[in-house]
């Protein structure tokens, strides 16, 4: 990539930094208790419409989930502080069923659903975030479908992923059939009549016809700009505001980034309502709509494509994210990271997002950083070593040290840090050395962790949490770094840099006198000598009977994860996953399950689904289980592959088709078996000291691959 299309693709960082720098903080807003009172009268309503949609959904019935949904439609009328309307992964289901349509039964089935009737005098639209994460194509068939492409597709507005929009995915199947003319011309009389979000659908409508007003569409765009710049400005000076965000601007603003002429104007837009979320509004959007502005910049502005902002440039950095279960059906923003100019920032995410370094370190070496705090942006970055994660406010004077999970925390005094109304910076750094790992903050140490405990998670990285904006600068690798040949995963009586949180499940705390969140009085996980283990549960009304412990950092290409399991049938048995894809070896061969979200998934894929793929099996007829013994397994990613090898012999082997973390990990049916595991191993094809540019620059870019 030239010079120029680098300065194109930094213009949103060097963008985000003039904000950055400009903002102070401002106090947030709140809805009054008679307002609040509304919104959850509304939120109910909508949540059981969403459970409702997907019952009808798992039942083939599209026009009656369509109904369901329409309740929600009409419930939902701004997006609260509070809003949680359990209608994602509703909307995501119903989009992959009507994605299954030819366009003019979709168009039948929206248009009747959209426009005013006898019983309701106003237009309906819905817009919501959606789940993105979607299993391979292939199993289609355990929903009695035929694996395409499309089987599974994600709700998009041009390139704003993970968006559904009831009035954008109308406008474009009457385009797609030739109605696009006669439905604008009937919203055109409604709006005269000033039915309500008649002038919503009708601007959708305009922005998909490549035949359009120019003019006419800019003077609209232009009017909603103005509205959202106006309430911003009435917050500013004081006036009387409420913590709302119309959804019908997020739709709108979407749909004009598909064409080049309004592209600036959608990113004013998006700018305007990110500021919204600022003031207490839709705060769980807030990362999306960071993520959507980004992306409206860089239409407006790069040379690079939008997909440019969901690339990882980092050479030597992998992203990854805490995400459970629950975040994946209410829609969560995948983690992105941006750099400039030797800058990272964390742009947006869900939960718990880590930057880890590509290699393991252990050894006679020093990590050194400045990451921001402060600042209204809520920037609070930290860092992360030994399974552990740690950050440290100055306007608490504490750090704050948690496990993987953030489920178990200790919190100690720290007057060390600087607290400013503008964002700051401190430094931080790991120090490793035979006996220990010291985290330090402005160079006072402040934890000290054993050696052989660290050693289990080895991984240096950079944290954030949620919506949180941190920027790291100045990162500095010194000493005598040693990257191990192996990672022992498992050793000890702490289960050090694993999650277990993905289906709520639980583990102890790491460190005595860490406070806790406890999920249940008994963990889940437990790990004693280097021996995990995990108890069976009876089965029952409002048990998930899924169970998954994954280790933090990803799975890469050229590195696998080696594990002995203990196998009694029927007692006890665990199986090896990858992302949210479990490999399930049973006797007669092993079959595929795609990890769901329970009665909220989105996909139509039962709890219990398994699925046989005869090309990908290997070796031997029947599998050389060994019953009431350790059995060894390895799990190897290489050449976009994953490689199963069960007692020395390899058994299955299937393309990595499926998006999401790529972490590995042990997945069970909790009401069916406990699990056994030791000696879990991970080793890559990691060189023997670190490359030379790692360590003149950690923050090193690679180019941008081309779409």
């Amino acid at each position: 990539m030239d010079k120029q299309q680098q300065n194109h693709s930094a213009s949103f960082f060097r963008y985000e930094l003039v904000c950055l720098a400009a903002m102070t903080g401002v106090p947030g807003m709140s809805l009054p208790a008679v307002a609040q009172t509304v919104v959850t009268q509304s939120l109910q309503v909508s949540r059981a419409s969403g459970v409702a949609t997907l019952e009808h959904l798992r039942n083939a019935e599209v026009d009656k989930a369509l109904d369901s949904l329409g309740t929600a439609a009409d419930a939902i009328k701004n997006l609260h502080p509070t809003e949680d309307e359990g209608i994602a992964a509703a909307a995501g289901g119903l989009f992959r069923a009507m994605n299954q349509l030819d366009e003019g039964e979709r168009f039948d089935l929206l248009y009747k659903w959209t426009m005013p009737n006898d019983s309701r005098k106003t237009v309906r639209l819905l817009t919501t975030v959606v789940p993105q994460v979607a299993p391979p194509k292939a199993f289609a068939r355990i929903i009695g479908e035929r694996p395409r492409d499309e089987t599974f597709a994600v709700s998009s507005v041009g390139d704003i992923r993970g968006l559904f929009c009831s009035g954008w995915i109308l406008v474009k199947a009457a385009d797609s059939i030739g109605r696009l003319r006669r439905l604008t011309t009937e919203l055109e009389k409604l709006t005269e009549d000033k039915v309500p979000n008649a002038n919503t659908l009708l601007v959708l409508a305009q922005l998909a016809d490549t035949r359009r007003d120019e003019a006419k569409v800019k003077a609209s765009l232009e009017q909603r700009e103005k509205r959202l710049s106006d309430s911003l400005n009435e917050k500013a000076t004081g006036g009387e505001a409420t913590a709302i965000i119309d959804p019908s601007d997020i739709a709108v603003a979407a749909a004009a980034s598909t064409v080049e002429s309004h592209r600036s104007i959608s990113e004013s837009m998006f700018k305007s309502l990110v500021e919204q979320t600022l003031s207490g509004a839709a705060v769980r959007w807030r990362s999306f709509l960071r993520l959507s502005h980004a992306t409206a910049v860089q239409l407006a502005r790069g040379e690079s494509g939008a997909e440019a902002i969901r690339q990882n440039r980092l050479k030597y950095w992998v992203p990854t994210s805490g995400a459970t279960s629950t975040l994946h059906h209410l829609g969560k923003t995948d983690p992105s990271w941006l750099v400039h100019e030797d800058h990272i920032l964390h742009l947006a995410g869900s939960r718990n997002d880590v930057l880890f370094f590509r290699y393991p370190l252990t050894g006679e070496f020093e990590f050194r950083c400045e990451s921001q705090e402060g600042g209204r942006f809520t920037t609070d970055g930290g860092l992360v070593y030994g399974g552990l994660q740690f950050e440290a406010l100055g306007r608490t004077d504490q750090l704050t040290i948690w496990d993987a999970d953030i489920a178990h925390s200790v919190v100690k005094p720290c007057p060390f840090v600087r607290h400013e109304d503008r964002p700051t910076f401190n430094r931080m750094s790991i120090r490793s050395n035979a006996d220990q790992a010291i985290l330090t903050a402005n160079m006072h140490p402040m934890w000290f962790d054993p050696a052989s405990t660290a050693s289990g998670s080895p991984w240096v990285g950079l944290r954030s949490f949620e919506e949180r904006r941190p920027m790291f600068r100045n990162l500095v690798i010194t000493g005598k770094p040693v990257i191990p040949r192996e990672v022992r995963m498992s050793d000890g009586d702490d289960l050090r840099g694993w999650l277990s949180s993905f289906f709520g499940e639980s583990q102890p705390a790491f460190a005595i006198g860490s406070t806790a969140s406890p999920l249940s009085p008994q963990p889940d996980w437990a790990v004693k000598s280097g021996v995990i283990t995990a108890e069976k549960v009876e089965p029952g009304k409002g048990v998930n009977s899924q169970s998954l412990l994954h280790y933090q950092r990803p799975l890469l290409d050229g590195e696998s994860v080696s594990y002995e399991f203990e196998h009694k049938p029927d007692e006890v048995f665990v199986h090896p996953a990858l992302g949210r894809m479990a490999f399930l070896i049973e006797p007669g061969g092993v079959q595929v399950h795609w990890m769901t979200s329970g009665g909220f998934e989105w996909t139509g894929l039962p709890a219990d689904n398994r699925l046989l793929e005869p090309l990908s099996r290997r070796g031997p007829r029947p599998l050389p289980l060994k019953e009431s013994e350790w059995n060894a397994v390895t799990l190897a990613r290489a050449d976009g592959k994953v490689t199963l090898t069960l007692n020395d012999e390899v058994i299955y082997q299937r393309a990595v088709d499926f998006g999401g973390d790529h972490s590995f990990g042990f997945y069970r049916d909790r009401t069916k078996s406990a699990a056994k595991i030791r000696n879990v191993v991970m080793t890559g094809d990691w060189p023997e000291t670190l490359p030379a540019d790692a360590l003149e620059n950690p923050a090193v870019t690679v180019d941008l691959v081309a779409n």
